[in-house]
């Protein structure tokens, strides 16, 4: 039996119509579907799916062609996978990390190559983006609507 999959719209709004697992200011729970939420407030307010919109603003606009925000990475591009802590099972485990995390997907981050992330560090450290990806808000400014007005 492996990990089940992650949530779909459906599921998270599912879950969310729930209610809170904590009373309501008790304590700090970090929560994948507080980002899940996020993701589609950015789909209500853009208009898009929250995988494009992010792959234009923050992959594409910043020149890292090799960089989703959601699974999988396009075929025949390497990338490196995880592991577990070997405490766990007395041995380390592959985690293939090549599966979609759907709703959720505003939440697990990106999938990309050790060289697409070492030039986002290059460019990161100084050597200048004109507008660094995560300054781009939704709304007055965007990088990909820029581009395209300005060609």
């Amino acid at each position: 039996m492996g990990r089940p999959p992650f949530l779909n719209e459906a599921d998270l709004h599912v879950d969310l119509s729930a209610g809170p697992l904590l009373p309501t200011g008790s304590r700090f729970k970090y929560s994948n579907h507080g980002y899940g939420l996020l993701g589609l407030t950015i789909e209500a307010i853009t208009d898009e799916l929250y995988a494009d919109w992010v792959a234009c603003e923050a992959g594409a606009a910043a020149g890292r062609k090799e960089t989703v925000p959601d699974a999988p990475l396009a075929a025949g591009v390497p990338f490196a996978r995880g592991q577990s802590r070997r405490w766990q099972l007395g041995q380390r485990v592959l985690i293939p990390g090549d599966n979609p995390t759907h709703a959720l997907a505003a939440a697990t981050g990106f999938m990309s190559t050790a060289a697409a992330l070492a030039r986002f560090q290059e460019r990161s450290l100084g050597c200048g983006l004109p507008h660094h990806p995560f300054n781009v808000i939704v709304g007055r400014h965007s990088i990909c609507r820029s581009r395209a007005s300005t060609s």
